[in-house]
């Protein structure tokens, strides 16, 4: 059988692109997932094509919902998204961002500002435990729970933020908690995550400290404190039990 030149090109064409495709995404598959996408979040990009990692839809949800929860440097990127199904699979992530790139870049000088100052402020034998306990004062002194717009239901997304409360000093207690996570994860390498519980409708932190964990609430502590010479330590570091005694329940990290 005579196969004109033509066609035989063709069909080369058609191998050639199938085999590129596929090394296009073994080499894709070989990147950890969620570092892909927070360098396409780091370079403000709207749109990220993620079909390569073969992800359903709940598992993009919980992928999506980790790299939220663990990167709380990510104050300016809204964490409501949508996403395309080819097959029952997800194709593409489409995002949106609180500022455009300029005023980011600005927002993330001021919070640079901030952190250079905590760091040069905690000595550098300090342990664990005292930069915990350190950075939970810190936050009683300078952030301040903005219960207006909590009671007006006005609260904008710096509010729910680590900018909000490092840099504006004002926030509610996701913003605390996130504050508290990013200073103690991103700068000091303590692991440190953040709880919720919506029976509570309320957010705090955990942290790991010598191999036990520890719930440390800013946010309500704030709330007890009267001044900063008495800063309330009620809610620093309490185990699993300490907490449910203290009427934390429902909560998930």
């Amino acid at each position: 059988m005579v196969i004109k030149k033509s066609l035989l090109l063709f069909l080369i064409s058609v191998c050639w692109t199938i085999i590129l495709n596929d090394i296009t995404k073994t080499n894709a598959a070989d990147f950890d997932v969620k570092g892909y996408i927070l360098n396409k979040m780091d370079s403000y990009e709207d749109n990220i094509d993620v079909y390569m990692y073969e992800l359903n839809g709940p598992e993009l949800e919980d992928l999506m919902s980790d790299i939220f929860k663990e990167n709380p440097q990510l104050f300016y990127v809204n964490d409501s998204y949508v996403y395309n199904l080819h097959k029952g699979i997800v194709t593409d992530i489409t995002l949106s961002y609180y500022e455009n790139e300029k005023n980011i870049g600005k927002m993330q000088k001021k919070m640079d500002a901030v952190i250079d100052d905590i760091q040069k402020e905690i000595p550098d034998d300090y342990s664990d435990l005292e930069i915990a306990k350190w950075v939970h004062d810190y936050l009683i002194e300078k952030c301040e729970y903005d219960y207006q717009a909590y009671a007006d239901g006005t609260i904008g997304p710096n509010g729910f933020s680590a900018y909000g409360a490092l840099v504006e000093n004002k926030a509610v207690c996701l913003g605390y908690a996130k504050a508290y996570q990013y200073i103690l994860n991103n700068i000091f390498g303590i692991e440190c995550s953040i709880a919720t519980s919506d029976i509570m409708n309320h957010a705090w932190n955990v942290i790991e400290i010598d191999e036990q964990y520890f719930h440390i609430d800013s946010t309500w502590d704030d709330s007890q404190t009267t001044s900063n010479e008495h800063i309330s330590q009620d809610l620093f570091l309490l185990s699993n039990e300490e907490a449910r005694i203290k009427g934390y329940k429902g909560w998930s990290f």
